[in-house]
């Protein structure tokens, strides 16, 4: 869409609250402001490093978007299309999803990396026998 003098170009908190809901609902910031009735990008990145709670408010909104992602990711492996080249488009978009999220979220979709030492470590055999004497066990 294209933006007009009507495009806001102050962030309010309502307009920031929308920006994060819509967000949360599976779009990009870019996406969001592409939309006519929202504020330019760099105004949203201003409002986000000036007004105190706004950076938190945003980043759950990605984590909130990360697992709309995921389940969406899921809903799609799920119901595979039938019409041609819809197998590649689908698989596509869940690669996609995965990679995003993987990205975002590590700690919860990421590969598992696993940095402890998992070789056999040797093991000591101690044998204890007891103290012969002669040929009476002491």
């Amino acid at each position: 869409m294209v933006k007009t003098l009507d495009t806001p170009s102050r962030v309010t908190a309502e307009l920031f609250e929308e920006v994060c809901t819509r967000i949360e609902q599976g779009r990009s910031l870019v996406s969001v402001c592409d939309d006519a009735d929202m504020p330019f990008r760099r105004d949203v990145n201003r409002y986000l490093n000036e007004v105190e709670g706004a950076s938190d408010r945003y980043t759950r909104a990605c984590y909130e978007r990360a697992e709309y992602l995921a389940e969406l990711a899921l809903t799609e492996s799920n119901n595979p299309g039938t019409e041609n080249g819809a197998v590649a488009r689908d698989r596509l978009k869940v690669d996609t999803i995965k990679w995003f999220t993987a990205k975002v979220h590590p700690k919860k979709y990421g590969e598992r990396i696993q940095t402890e030492d998992i070789t056999e470590k040797p093991r000591t055999l101690v044998i204890v026998t007891p103290k012969l004497d002669g040929d009476k066990i002491a």
